[in-house]
Parts: C-alpha cells; structure tokens; sequence
C-alpha cells in the first residue's frame, strides 16, 4: 500500500478507496460462513431487541450471509410535507448535502411553515439519511447526520434512519454505501420517471448488511478509517510528485520551443539532451504525449531538429528559381496560378529560421484547386466525398463517409482532380487541417477544403508539417475571421508566409519527424499498457492483502 508505483495517477484513487469499500464484505462474509447456526445465534440475539430477532431468524435461515437492517425507526416525508411545514427561520437540506456519502451542512433551503421543536422532520445526532429518489447513480445514496438537533430539516426525497445502539452506525453506513449497496439500490430502484427512480421503504429494509459481533464492527471501521486516511496522503504525496513533474517537463518544452539563436546553440542542445535522457520520466500521461508531438513539430519547423548544410544556399536557390519558372508556366494556361510573387502577409508574425531558409508566399510554392462553394449532392454509395471533416491533422480519415454519384463527380470535378502527393486544408470548421493525399482512389472535394498542388520548391510532407505546426497555425489564426467558426479567405491564405529549407534538408525532418513521432506513439502504448498493470496490480495487491483476514483471525 505504501509503494506509489502501484497507484500511477491521481484518477486511480477513487479506484483504489471503492475497492477498500467493496472488500468490506469479504472478510464479514467468510467470517458469518465459517460461524455454526448455533455460534451465531449465541451472539447475534444480543444485538437486538425480541421483536426483531424472529425476522432475522427467518431471513438467516434463507440466505446465512444476508440480514436485514435492523432499525429503530425509518422516518419518511410525504411528497411535499417539507415545503408545507416549516418556517422562515428554518432550512431544509437538499440532495447534494448527502450526495458524496458524508453529510454536508452547506447544502440547504430556506422554509416558510413553522415546524413543532419535537417532530421528528429535525434531524437529530445519529440519524442515517437514505436518498430515495436521485439518479441510478446517487439513488439511496447515505450519509449520517452529528450535528445539533433543530439545525435542519430532512426534505421529502430523503429516508431517515435510526439504527439500533447496539449497532456500529459507522459500520452501517459504510455497508450502506460499499459498491455492493450502491448496486443493490440502482437495480430496485424504480418509478415513473427513468430520469428520477426511487426506492421505497420495503427496499431500503431489504438491504443486505452483514452482521459481526459488534467489537468486529468497530474494527473494520477503523480498519477502513485507516485506510481511506492512508489513500489520501498517498494520494497528496502523488499529487505533489506528479506536479513537480509537469512543472519541469513544462519548463523543458517550454526552453525546447524557445527561438535558439547561434550564441544560444550549446544551451539548446544541453536542454535537449536533458529531455530526451529523462523522457520516460519526463512523460507519464497521454497529454504530456500530445505536447510532445506539438515540440517535435515546432522545432522541426523552426531548424532545430536537424542540422543545416551552409554550403546548400545555391543548391536553394536554384530550386526557388525552377519553382517560379514552372509557376509561371502554369499560369499561361491555368488562370488559377500567379503568375507575379505574392507579397507576405502578417510578414511581422513570421518564426525565427535558420538564416539559410527563404520566405514565400503560399501561393508562391502550391497551386490552389479551390471547390468552395455549394456541397455537391450526396448518395449512398459512388464516389468518395472528402469533406473538411475527413481532413485530420496529419491524415486523412475515411470516417464519415459520404458519396456523390458518378455523374456528380464529373461535372463537379471542373476545376481539377486532387491526385497522390498533393495536400488537402481546411479552410473553415474547422480550420487549419491539413494532410497528403496517399491514395490513388478516385474523390471529390467539398467546401472548405482546398487543394494545394507543389511546384517542386517544397515537399508535400514538409508542407504540412509546417502548416499544422503552432508557429503558422498563430499566424492563420491571427489573420482570420469569424466569431463562432473561424475562417480564412483564399486571397489571404495565398499570402500567408511559409518557410523554405533546402529540399534536402526538408526530407531530412520530414524524416526525423516520423522517427521522434514514431518513438513518443511507442512511449504512448507503454504508458498505456503500464497504466493497465498498474491498476491490474493495485487491484491484486488490495485482494491479497484483504485475504489474509483469515477465518481464523477474524
């Protein structure tokens, strides 16, 4: 219990506290079976009153390890009385001062009608409030009552509960609300509305609770006391570990995604090879994996994955030269090119690059093929629809599918088919997907999402790096509009700023990309799977360290 190894996140111990609860039965049930009738009888008669022992027995006889509740008194309002009977000094609780199982007095009402000092709607010292109408979930939900008398009032939806003094009412409450309970209450729990079940008297009485000698009662209270207060110092000393663990994995990411300049180069590298040792230490939940692929993409994007070539820049130059040169080619004949060089928009936004990349305008490097515009109509089945909900971040998803017809398809298709190695963004709802298309299936293109065919400057994987990358989704999302959905007009996207490293170099990081992507998704499914183990062996821990109650120890 005292290893955190076993617990590996704070969502574990709300686990870890039912299963306590859930074992509370264990230890009670082998001990009521390893008790002969005639043992039984000898101490259980001494815990209640004769009018009650006849009822018992008759129960014991039918099911050895299931009692009745044996109760003093069970109090319930009719539908309304407590709205009918109190007064303007008066509160009434509600549902939500009972619904965490431990009785919260800052959860009441204000009531109007006065209400006699002696009657019995006063919650008093040792009263056991059953919630008889709430969700499945909180359905019969309990919690015990240690304040004043006279302070509150009980509503019509709660059952109050006098339990016998030869009972351990903290024992009964803690049978009243161990999962077993908890699942007893929602499958007899009925009504008219599905929304608001309820459970009646008869159900409530019916709850099976098992019933040690009552020094075993104070035992397993404090058994359970102990443990629940042992869970939340575990639970705390985690909290604290896992918080100086994202701080420092924050910290990291953070000075990895800061702008290295040349005198900063050494510091960028020592802060490297300092994530990248304590990596497994460093990432211990799926959403430090997810700031992880966000790093590896901006620091791809900004020159620091991998190194650069300075004897490259005439080697970049010249591709930026035959990348114009085709450019204007296409734009003798397809009005849909530039033929003059776009001049940058939001240029002030650009990222710091290595001095060796060049800056151009979107539209300076891709050919746009544009369908937005009405959807086309849509059939069962035909030809693939890509919408802007197939465009992922990365990749295209064939979830949903949609489908126009051949015919659709060609007189749609006006404008240009999409083919293998282009890449498809999304302009609009949402914006800023974008990834290569790797099929050779025939599709058609709906609205917001445009298709960007390369000269030859850039490489359409490189592209898309960039494009999904935090440095120009910032500079997109600052020039677009839109309240509810942001979106981002053709003309403006032309001109949007996009960074161009030597071919060479670009397939080196597209590269390195997929190597560092391919490693965090295997760190992924190991946090998965050790995750599993972990609760699987927390699980196991707390059954064998609750088996060892023997019959003969208890």
């Amino acid at each position: 219990m005292t290893d955190l190894i076993v617990v590996p996140q704070v969502a574990h111990w709300q686990r870890l506290k039912r299963l306590v609860l859930d074992s509370v039965s264990s230890p009670i049930t082998r001990r009521v079976y390893n008790l002969g009738l005639d043992e039984f009888f000898a101490w259980y008669p001494s815990l209640v009153v004769a009018p009650f022992v006849g009822k018992a027995l008759r129960l014991i006889e039918y099911q050895r390890n299931c009692f009745l509740l044996h109760v003093r008194r069970v109090f319930v309002t009719a539908q309304g009385d407590s709205h009918e009977i109190a007064k303007a000094s008066s509160y009434a609780i509600t549902l939500t001062a009972t619904t965490s199982g431990v009785f919260n007095p800052n959860h009441f009402k204000r009531v109007d009608v006065s209400v006699p000092p002696d009657s019995e709607f006063w919650l008093q010292p040792g009263d056991l409030l059953f919630q008889r109408g709430n969700t499945r979930e909180y359905v019969g939900i309990a919690a015990y009552y240690n304040g004043e008398r006279g302070l509150f009032l009980y509503p019509d939806l709660m059952m109050k509960v006098r339990v016998s003094d030869k009972l351990s009412l903290p024992y009964v409450h803690l049978c009243a609300t161990a999962p077993p309970a908890r699942a007893y209450f929602s499958r007899n729990a009925s009504g008219a509305q599905s929304t608001m079940p309820k459970i009646n008297q008869e159900t409530l009485l019916r709850l099976p609770i098992a019933l040690p000698p009552a020094a075993e009662q104070r035992r397993i209270v404090a058994k359970v006391d102990e443990l629940m207060s042992l869970c939340d110092r575990l639970e705390a000393a985690r909290t604290e570990r896992e918080s100086r663990r994202d701080r420092l994995a924050a910290a990291s990411l953070h000075r990895l995604n800061r702008s290295a300049d040349t005198e900063a180069r050494e510091a960028f590298r020592e802060h490297a090879r300092f994530y990248l040792n304590h990596l497994p230490r460093l990432t211990t939940c799926p959403e430090q994996i997810k700031q992880l692929h966000r790093s590896i993409l901006n620091l791809a994007v900004r020159g620091q994955l991998v190194p650069q070539d300075l004897g490259s820049q005439p080697t970049l130059q010249l591709l930026l030269a035959a990348s114009d040169r085709a450019r204007s080619v296409v734009a003798e004949e397809d009005r849909r090119a530039d033929s003059e060089m776009q001049s940058l928009l939001a240029a002030e936004l650009r990222w710091a690059v290595p001095s060796s990349w060049k800056w151009r305008g979107l539209a300076d490097l891709v050919l746009f093929i544009d369908y937005r515009g009405n959807t086309p109509v849509k059939v069962e089945r035909g030809v693939r629809l890509i919408t802007a909900k197939n465009v992922r971040k990365g990749f295209v998803s064939r979830s949903p599918e949609e489908f126009v017809s051949e015919e659709t398809y060609r007189t749609w298709m006006t404008r240009g088919f999409p083919r293998n190695g282009d890449v498809l963004f999304t302009t609009e709802a949402p914006m800023g997907n974008a990834a290569v298309v790797r099929s050779s299936e025939d599709f058609a293109l709906a609205q917001r999402v445009i298709c960007f065919r390369p000269y030859g400057a850039v490489d359409s994987d490189f592209l898309v790096l960039q494009l999904i990358a935090e440095p120009f989704q910032s500079v997109l999302d600052a020039v677009a509009t839109g309240l509810t959905a942001k979106g981002i007009k053709a003309a403006k996207l032309k001109r949007l700023p996009i960074a161009v490293p030597p071919l060479a170099e670009q397939r080196r990081i597209v590269a390195k990309v997929n190597e560092l992507t391919a490693l965090s998704d295997q760190l992924e499914t190991q946090l998965t799977t050790a995750q599993t183990e972990s609760r699987r062996l927390l699980e196991a821990v707390l059954h064998k360290a609750l088996a060892t109650a023997t019959p003969a120890t208890l």
